[in-house]
C-alpha cells in the first residue's frame, strides 16, 4: 500500500489513515509506506501524534514529497505483488514490476488492515 506522494500527501488524508489504523496494526505480509506531500504537512502530522500512529500500526514513513510514483525511492512492486495507492500514477513499470491500483485513503487503510482490496465499510 502507498499513501502520499508529492501531488496525494495532504495532511487530511494521511490523517484519515491514521486515525482508522489508530491501535491497529497493519496485516502480516502487507507493507504500508506513507509519504507527506511536503515538510510543513509531516510536521504538522508529527505534532499532533499522527505519524506515532502510523508508525505504531507498522507502517513505513519516509520524508516529504515525491516517493511512490518515483521508481523506487520507497520501494518497487515484486513480480506478483499488488499495491493500491492514493497517488496519481500507475501505469505500467512506474511503481515496479507488480500492477498498481489507485484508490482513496480510506480504501488504503481498510486494505492494509485486512491484507486484501477491501472497502472501509467492512472494518
Amino acid at each position: 500500500m502507498f499513501v502520499g506522494s508529492c501531488t496525494n500527501g495532504r495532511y487530511e488524508d494521511i490523517r484519515l489513515v491514521a486515525e482508522i489504523l489508530k491501535r491497529r496494526k497493519v496485516a502480516p505480509g502487507v507493507v504500508l509506506k506513507v509519504a507527506p506531500a511536503t515538510r510543513r504537512v509531516w510536521g504538522r502530522l508529527l505534532k499532533e501524534g499522527w505519524l506515532e500512529a502510523l508508525y505504531d500500526a507498522r507502517a513505513v514513513i519516509t520524508h516529504p514529497g515525491c516517493a511512490g510514483c518515483a521508481q523506487g525511492q520507497i520501494g518497487m512492486t515484486g513480480e506478483g505483488e499488488v499495491q493500491l495507492s492514493t497517488g496519481n500514477r500507475n501505469f505500467p513499470g512506474k511503481q515496479g514490476k507488480g500492477p498498481t491500483y489507485l484508490c482513496s485513503p480510506a480504501t488504503a487503510a481498510a486494505s492494509a488492515l485486512l491484507g486484501k482490496i477491501t472497502s472501509p465499510e467492512r472494518l
